[in-house]
């Protein structure tokens, strides 16, 4: 099972915290603007064209440096909402 959602990331409001999730994969491709990746604690510039591969368990999250569009696909036996661990920063 697996699922495909466009997240348009606006940066004046992104509150993106670390997190995680045990049950499934997820691949981020950047269709537009400009942002920061940062999994498992490495930081990387991102920007259109742009793909991320994150496997279940990584720590991971998006910041936007300016409105910031996002593939995301979501792959894994269980894709539930349930599926993420936050971590305090």
């Amino acid at each position: 099972k697996s699922r495909c959602r466009t997240l348009p990331i606006a940066h004046f409001i992104l509150d993106s915290s670390d997190h995680s999730h045990k049950h499934r994969h997820e691949v981020w491709v950047i269709t537009e603007g400009k942002g920061i990746s940062v999994v498992d604690g490495m930081t990387e510039e991102v920007q259109a064209g742009d793909v991320i591969s994150l496997m279940a368990g990584c720590k991971h999250k998006l910041i936007a440096k300016t409105d910031l569009h996002v593939v995301e696909v979501q792959l894994g036996k269980d894709i539930s909402v349930d599926d993420k661990e936050k971590f305090d920063e």
